[in-house]
């Protein structure tokens, strides 16, 4: 064995509202060696096995009643655009838009359909938005979704780590499509003053230029249009961050200045919990990661923001309602609740809150209860969590089962609030089954998630039916979830199923472009290239990948494993091209960062090479 591919690490469990991006990453077995990839014999099982879990998704949800869910119709109009239908697009984003109100803590059902109509990063579908707003100069709602086409491509692009961490020409693609968000979210405005959405979304583009005037004069105006929109107050709470320019004073001042004087029922009672939250979050930016020094820098932290006033205002929030608290509080303080579970590793400061929000409820949140019991959908959801975030799964699961027998007794508005909620507990329970390597349940209960809501595949679905070795399956699902706006995971398994499968001229198409990304899976990504190159012999070209990618050997960009990895293989390239004095420097630097058994052997090898006849050191290749 003369060098790797990299080993696909499994990740940390991350929130669960953003669980398809996060939590659908699997841990899979490393692939050693200089062989090529041949798939096996497992593809007539996967047709069998994907009916059969399509059947138990579908009974799991039971029937749909003909109703269409939001992001269904969101892919419908986006597929008009792309055929050049505009006026029926517009009809049918007009009449979601005219039913649509500011209602608790949302623009609904409005904020949640729009999301869903752009292609990110499609140039086709930019094209179709362009046309369409030449042939209607006048309307609002062409520049909003170009706007909103704008700003996803410009996130995908910079990828969410920090800022010197980003490749220059993803920060310059960055910049410029924000500013095409930016001009066409004005125009938008401009067109239909009378719509709350494109404040909300302008204050998320000015956010990405920190605390600056002009997002202080901005928030002001929007504000006295729409004084009860609570989204524009918790943009601007969030660009008061200190790494946004801001100051944790400042956020302090800004919940006092809005939150304090509003009445107990007003949606803006909420930035307590959401300052809370926030402060939460400011230990893993400020504190060091050794453990010890992390601890004690993490409680003097939290102790000097989490002061007894704000533990004061958020449990009058929270038990504001008591056991007859509107729907549409407990749906919007259990998502913050949710997130901060994530956030507080010592449960010291989520515990208490959890506690007096089950209480206050009159629901019972303990893993084992009498029949007689109250629960509620959400405290179960929120109890899950907590067991979900400390590895206990066995009992997650029960709690998250627990939580949609509830969630079957529970009045909401309307179908598609409630199917959006189920379709939130089977992801989780998904996500569950992914850690429990239960792969074909968790296949029907996404499966199940996606029907609700319209979607038609996910992240982790390619994820897992690349673990179960059903490799066309994969590159259908995969492919599906590009075409639907789906991020650089999507095409990290798709190439893997085309690696496997021995078409690497498509596996190499889809490795580069996310190589070339700010994704988490650049590096494997990268290496993979390599290793294609190694299994066909052309070394120059895999030496020239090695080198292309810079931060294949950068410590703070990238895991020392994948790091080690890097070097072997580049060791293995130098050292066959007759480049000895590089090899060996390579080969020592792997086993500085890993232990890769061959690295050491390549070592030795060419230790011994040098001693019998020494060769003078190679002049540096080009890079590709």
């Amino acid at each position: 064995m003369g060098y790797h591919n990299n080993k696909e690490k499994g990740w940390r469990k991350g929130r669960t509202a953003i669980m398809v991006a996060g939590v659908g990453l699997l841990v899979i077995a490393a692939y050693y060696g200089t062989h090529r990839s041949a798939a096996p014999s497992a593809e007539p099982a996967a047709s069998a096995t994907m009916k059969t879990i399509d059947r138990a998704a579908r009974t799991l949800v039971g029937p749909q009643h003909h109703f269409v869910p939001l992001a269904r119709k969101a892919l419908k109009v986006r597929a008009l655009i792309n055929r050049g239908h505009f006026n029926q697009a517009g009809r049918i984003i007009g009449g979601v838009l005219q039913r649509s109100r500011i209602e608790g803590w949302h623009f609904t059902p409005f904020a949640r359909f729009i999301v869903n109509v752009p292609e990110p990063s499609n140039t086709h579908f930019q094209q179709r938005l362009t046309t369409w707003v030449a042939q209607d100069p006048h309307a609002a709602t062409p520049y909003l979704l170009r706007s909103l086409y704008f700003f996803d491509t410009a996130w995908i692009a910079r990828g969410y780590g920090s800022a010197n961490h980003i490749l220059p020409q993803n920060a310059a693609r960055f910049e410029k499509d924000i500013s095409a968000a930016a001009a066409d979210c004005v125009t938008a405005i401009d067109r239909d003053p009378q719509d709350p959405y494109p404040r909300y979304l302008a204050l998320k583009i000015l956010k990405t230029e920190g605390d600056g005037q002009d997002m202080r004069t901005f928030f002001q105006q929007s504000i006295q249009r729409f004084p009860t929109y609570y989204p524009l107050y918790a943009v601007r709470l969030g660009a008061l961050e200190p790494k946004w320019g801001g100051s944790l004073a400042a956020m302090q001042a800004f919940v006092s200045r809005y939150a304090g004087p509003a009445a107990f029922t007003s949606p803006l009672k909420m930035l307590y919990l959401k300052l809370y939250s926030e402060f939460l979050g400011i230990p893993a930016i400020m504190c060091p990661t050794t453990p010890k020094l992390q601890k004690l820098c993490t409680t003097y932290v939290l102790t000097h923001l989490i002061t007894p006033a704000l533990q004061r205002h958020v449990h009058t929030l929270i038990t504001t309602y008591g056991p007859t608290a509107p729907l549409p509080f407990v749906l919007k303080a259990g998502d913050i609740l949710n997130n901060m579970v994530y956030e507080d590793s010592t449960g010291a400061y989520v515990g208490p809150l959890l506690q007096s929000f089950s209480t206050a409820l009159g629901a019972d949140d303990a893993l084992v209860t009498g029949p007689k019991r109250q629960h509620n959908f959400m405290v179960d959801k929120l109890a899950a969590m907590v067991w979900y975030d400390q590895g206990q799964f066995s009992n997650a699961k029960r709690l998250l089962q627990r939580a949609l027998a509830d969630l079957g007794r529970t009045r909401f508005p309307t179908r598609g609030e409630k199917d959006r909620v189920r379709a939130g507990l089977y992801h989780d329970l998904a996500s569950v089954y992914s850690y429990t390597h239960h792969y074909r349940k968790l296949l029907i209960y996404q499966r199940a998630a996606d029907i609700l809501t319209g979607a038609d595949s996910s992240n982790i679905e390619c994820a897992t039916l690349f673990k179960l070795g059903y490799y066309e399956a994969t590159i259908k699902a995969c492919t599906r979830q590009i075409h639907n706006g789906g991020n650089r995971q999507a095409l990290y398994w798709r190439a893997r199923a085309y690696q496997m499968t021995g078409r690497t001229g498509k596996a190499l198409h889809d490795f580069r472009r996310v190589a070339d990304s700010q994704s988490r899976f650049r590096a494997p990504s990268a290496l993979n290239i390599s290793v294609i190159y190694g299994n066909e012999n052309r070394l120059h070209s895999m030496l020239r990948v090695l080198n292309r990618y810079s931060y294949l050997y950068k410590p703070v960009l990238e895991h020392k494993e994948d790091i080690a990895i890097a070097y072997n293989n580049r060791c293995y390239a130098e050292m066959h091209l007759g480049l000895l004095h590089r090899a060996l420097a390579d080969c020592t630097a792997s086993l500085r960062f890993g232990n890769l058994p061959d690295a050491y052997a390549k070592q030795q090898e060419i230790m011994r090479r040098l001693k019998a006849r020494p060769v003078a050191p190679a002049k540096p290749l080009r890079s590709a």
